[in-house]
Parts: structure tokens; sequence; C-alpha cells
């Protein structure tokens, strides 16, 4: 009997089971092709043409209008849910505001009035700042600069900083609001701030999606069996491809297939046409071979 090892090389298809910032609730109301498939809270059907169009701004009251997706063009000013002109045309007493109008976000020193300007965004995180250093104590939390480094207020030196190496662990025998809530949990018994994964929720409430510490990346999570844990939406079935994918990804009835509305962004080198990576992957078989 001889031993025969034989190197196969398989180029195995891998659904990614994360989203970038850009990709969560990226389907539109003009995306649907099925009345089923256009959501009556922010989208109209029209049902001679049967197509579906995104409502205009004055539909919608204040808690509506902050939850919407850039795409709507809709900002919330002078008691009004308005069309969105420009990130410099708003200010507001909590400048967390400014991340929920348009592609936006706040410049944490107050004006003349007392309140936060909003400016255009200068990175892809979800809350944004060109820079921690020179910014307020209330916009020092949750906050994530352009080289991805994490704001935190140093109670010694009473001043914003960017950890040099962003982490959750970084954050480790801190304070509880020191680390960020967003993306990392602290236990106050061991000081320990440690990276938030979907088994670790326990509400199924909770159980939709957790962020990357820079606010870019969120991983998708499913309650299954009274169990939070990470699923891939691609696998979902078209009647609960939409909704259940928290419009981030529709039904293809061309490939019978749940597939993600925005395509991610890349580098130049990479193929912009696939949501999955292609993993290649080497594996070693030993058989045995009777002679």
């Amino acid at each position: 009997m001889k031993l025969v090892l034989i190197l196969i090389s398989l180029s195995i298809q891998i659904h990614a089971i994360s989203l970038q910032l850009q990709q969560v609730g990226g389907c539109t109301c003009e995306m649907a092709s099925a009345q089923t498939e256009c959501i009556p809270t922010t989208c109209d059907w029209d049902s001679t043409s049967s197509k579906c169009t995104h409502k205009t701004c004055d539909k919608f009251t204040v808690e509506m209008c902050d939850q919407l997706p850039d795409y709507f063009k809709c900002a919330w000013k002078d008691s009004s849910c308005q069309a969105f002109t420009k990130c410099s045309d708003y200010s507001y007493s909590d400048g967390f505001k400014c991340f929920r109008v348009g592609p936006c976000q706040a410049v944490f020193k107050k004006n003349s009035a007392g309140l936060y300007p909003c400016t255009d965004k200068t990175n892809d995180s979800m809350h944004s700042i060109d820079s921690c250093a020179g910014i307020n104590q209330e916009g020092c939390v949750e906050t994530v600069q352009d080289d991805g480094k994490v704001c935190y207020w140093n109670p010694s030196s009473s001043a914003c900083e960017a950890w040099s190496n962003s982490a959750c662990s970084n954050f480790d025998n801190t304070s509880q609001s020191a680390c960020p809530k967003f993306s990392c949990d602290y236990n106050t018994t061991s000081g320990k701030c440690t990276t938030r994964t979907c088994d670790l929720i326990t509400v199924e409430a909770a159980c939709t999606m957790v962020w990357d510490i820079t606010q870019q990346v969120a991983t998708q999570c499913k309650w299954v069996n009274a169990k939070c844990m990470e699923f891939d939406y691609s696998t979902l079935t078209q009647p609960t491809c939409l909704v259940g994918s928290n419009l981030s990804y529709k039904w293809n009835s061309s490939t019978s297939k749940c597939e993600v509305c925005v395509q991610p962004k890349s580098d130049d080198d990479t193929d912009d046409t696939s949501y999955s990576s292609l993993a290649q992957v080497v594996l070693a078989i030993v058989i045995f071979i009777n002679i």
C-alpha cells in the first residue's frame, strides 16, 4: 500500500457576510420591480405604470426624516422635512444630527448661535471627522478621523485624542464611556473593552448587524433558534430578501438570487462586478491506494 499525496487547486466562491456603509439600506424605491418590494412607509406604488418611486420630503415626520437614506435628499429644517441643499446650510444643538443629514458630518465647535454647524463628509465612517484634535468632549465619542483612528477623550489632558492603533482592546481599563459602544462592549467587572460579534448579542431586536470599530463595515447577523449568529443575506428567499436584509438586498428574478443592491467600493485592481470574494484554496488530499 502506498501513500499518495495529491494536491488539488480549487477555486471556491465564498459569499461575503459583511457590508460596506454605503451598501447598508442601499436598495432604492426605484429598484423595486413589484408592489410587494415597494415599502409603503417611504415609497409610493403607481399601479398604472407599475413603478415604485420614493415619497417627497414633505411627507415625512421629523423621526422619519432623520432616518432616511441619503438618496432621498431630505433634511429637517425650520420644523419641516425639506429637500436637502448643502451641508453648510444646516446646524443643530445635537452635532450628531449632522450625520443624519445627507453626506454630512459635524464641526464640533459651536457657532455664535450655540449650534454645531454641518460640513461635507471627509471619510467613509458613519461618524466621520477630519481630525480628533481640537474638538470638544461631546464630539469626542464614536467619531473616527480620516486615517481610521478612533477619537478618545483623555481625562488627564482634557483633550480629544486619536488612538494610534484603533481596536476595542485599546480601551481596556479606561472607562465604560470611553469604550466605543457602537462597536465594542465594556465589562465593568474585568475592565475589558471587547469587540462585539453577532453571537454576543442576546436581544433579538438588536440582532441585525455589528459594525467594525471604524464604522465602515458591518457584519450581518440573524436571530436563529434563540441565538444571534452571523448570516449571509444572499441566502434569503424571495419573500424575505428585501426586508430581511434591512433593505440592503433585493430579489433578482433573472438569477433567482437575493443580491446586494449597491456594489461595494473596491481598489482599481479589484473586480467591481461581484460582491463575493474569490478565494483560491489548495487542498491536500491523502488517498490510500492498494497496488
